[in-house]
């Protein structure tokens, strides 16, 4: 027999309950869209707001990259603005960020950002290691320039030049100073001249800087004396080198240019303070201007806008200046460390570089130690970044934004993009030879090894 069923009393209330929240959920949506529609276009303006200020950056062309002070946050209605800049290598490339951030009407904030990298390609020319002259660094090609050196212990590069010095010399009347013209991009350096620094002794150089035709150079006398080294100057014409002018100095250790000042790391002693800057607005007659005390010997100086960056051999936890930095706007007066760190490990600090606003440090490697480290230039107290390269640092260079890395070993090339992935590839040294300096030209890498005999190597992109 058939039976008839009608709804249950929790039929019924099931029902209710769907067809109850259907009604709200329409209700709200109705209700809502008019916020969503009035967030959507807020978020609209905002993003607009940014594409004007990463397109108005654009718009000022070189005048940009020499401007170092950028607008300051904008408030416009509901809108904070802000733009930001971060220079890489000797600033020749820049990363812009123009940034928009609001409130939704549920307080939650909000931010557009448009972001994106100019290059100061008109004035490549002028930047001392520029990779957009010809192109992006992919696979280096080796080549080993044809001349037999002794044992080398710098190199310093122009444009036009690649001069490579030894501290010793076997003979006595062995030269210690090697010059050669870069006559063209794509071919080998030419053999210029060389320079015998003293036919009594087989003491060579130690260290060596370039502006334009003057070479600066340090002795690699190790006396003990107060005034037994020196710091000689040479004139240089693609035919010859001549050394115009001699100062006497105590031993000395690291050397460097910028903006007719000539910056001079010591060695360690209690007859001079190890830091020393000469005026040499008139190359051949330097004027000493200003110095400091430091305690330790100097392995390298950097100089980049009015601030000294020191590295010395001092790792001591009492001493705590494995790093430096000094205000040198004014030399003439008494300079004293703005900030002064020590790093973790035994290693000693080596060298330096900046790209923008970031100082990297490259320090020998002992057991327990990193060599790698990157600070900004704004705080050496705490790193952004430590790497283990398992090989002392024999030399940094950045070259638009990838960072090279001469250790005893290899060449590593890092992306300084991405901390959290930067290895790209790595060069060994040939076996059995010793990375002992790096410097860079355009869009070539020198590499100067030892091993029986010097070897200065060159690492091209093209």
């Amino acid at each position: 027999m058939a039976m008839n069923r009608g709804f249950s009393i929790l039929e019924v209330l099931i029902a209710l309950s769907i067809l109850s929240t259907t009604i709200i959920a329409v209700t709200l949506l109705t209700l809502g869209m008019p916020s969503m529609l009035a967030n959507a276009r807020t978020h609209a303006q905002g993003t607009l707001l940014a594409s004007q200020g990463f397109s108005q950056e654009i718009a000022r062309g070189a005048e940009g990259f020499s401007i170092k002070n950028l607008p300051g946050p904008v408030i416009v209605d509901q809108f904070h603005t802000s733009i930001s800049k971060d220079l890489f290598g000797d600033g020749e490339a820049a990363k812009i960020t123009s940034s928009a951030f609001w409130e939704t009407e549920w307080g939650q904030g909000r931010a557009s950002e448009v972001k994106g990298i100019i290059t100061d390609y008109m004035h490549a020319k002028d930047y001392a290691c520029s990779p957009f002259l010809f192109g992006k660094w992919e696979s280096p090609i080796t080549q080993e320039v044809p001349y037999s050196f002794p044992q080398l212990t710098s190199i310093a590069a122009s444009r036009t030049r690649i001069i490579a010095i030894a501290s010793s010399t076997p003979g006595f009347n062995d030269a210690s100073l090697f010059v050669f013209n870069i006559e063209a991009e794509k071919t080998l350096p030419a053999f210029s001249s060389s320079f015998d620094i003293a036919t009594s002794s087989k003491v060579g150089y130690i260290a060596a800087v370039l502006s334009q035709d003057t070479l600066y150079t340090l002795s690699a006398h190790t006396c003990t004396s107060a005034e037994c080294a020196s710091l000689d100057i040479f004139s240089l014409s693609t035919e010859s080198v001549m050394k115009g002018k001699s100062v006497s100095l105590p031993p000395a250790r690291s050397i460097t240019y910028q903006d007719g000042y000539l910056y001079i790391g010591l060695r360690g002693s209690a007859l001079s303070p190890e830091f020393l800057i000469y005026d040499v607005s008139s190359p051949l007659l330097p004027i000493r201007v200003g110095s400091a005390e430091i305690g330790d010997t100097i392995n390298d100086i950097l100089v980049r806008d009015a601030k000294a960056y020191i590295a010395t051999t001092d790792n001591s936890v009492a001493g705590n200046k494995a790093l430096m930095v000094f205000d040198v706007s004014n030399p003439y007066e008494e300079m004293t460390p703005l900030a002064r760190s020590r790093q973790a490990g035994a290693g000693i600090s080596q060298k330096l570089t900046i790209s923008g606003e970031i100082l990297y440090l490259g320090r020998s490697s002992p057991l327990n130690s990193k060599e790698l480290y990157s600070f900004s230039t704004n705080n050496i107290q705490t790193s952004i970044s430590v790497h283990d390269t398992d090989s002392s640092i024999a030399g940094i260079i950045v070259r638009g934004f990838e960072l090279f890395v001469l250790t005893r070993t290899r060449i590593d090339r890092m992306n300084i993009e991405d901390e959290h992935n930067p290895f790209a590839d790595s060069t060994p040294l040939a076996t059995g030879t010793s990375g002992v300096a790096l410097a860079c030209a355009g869009a070539r890498m020198f590499v100067a090894t030892n091993d029986t005999r010097g070897h200065l190597l060159l690492l091209s992109g093209l």
